[in-house]
């Protein structure tokens, strides 16, 4: 397989697991309290979202829930995944992978980061072994 086929099934087992992470803690939890965004904080984390990402999302949950007056964790489901989109939100090209032209994508890639790529004998697209 190449490079990005064990990338993209690595990141959708990533996926997979976190929303099945998130789907067992709201159909778990009959409150909303320490141990139900311990339980949140520590699916993300293990998910690769990263610490400080975490932090970020967990604490502007809290917020939005505190404000909404939310007592249900099924309700506060819809204001979790509001939250990580706006913390992970990259501009409207920023998830544009889905190229099946390598030389397009390089083309793209080589725009997005000209400090790494360009003047450089490394290509993002060589595989090292």
């Amino acid at each position: 397989m190449g490079l990005f086929t064990n990338l993209k099934n690595g990141l959708s087992k990533t996926r997979d697991n976190i929303v099945s992470g998130f789907n067992n803690i709201f159909n778990s939890f009959s409150s909303i309290d320490d141990d139900f965004y311990d339980e949140l904080e520590e699916t993300m984390i293990m998910g690769d979202i990263g610490v400080s990402a975490t932090e970020s999302i967990i604490d502007d949950l809290k917020e939005k829930v505190r404000e909404n007056r939310i007592k249900e964790p099924a309700e506060c489901k819809q204001l979790l995944i509001d939250s990580i989109k706006e913390k992970m939100n990259l501009g409207d090209n920023a998830y544009d992978f889905d190229y099946h032209d390598t030389d397009k994508f390089s083309e793209a890639f080589r725009n997005k980061c000209p400090k790494i790529f360009n003047n450089s004998l490394i290509s993002p697209f060589s595989e090292h072994r």
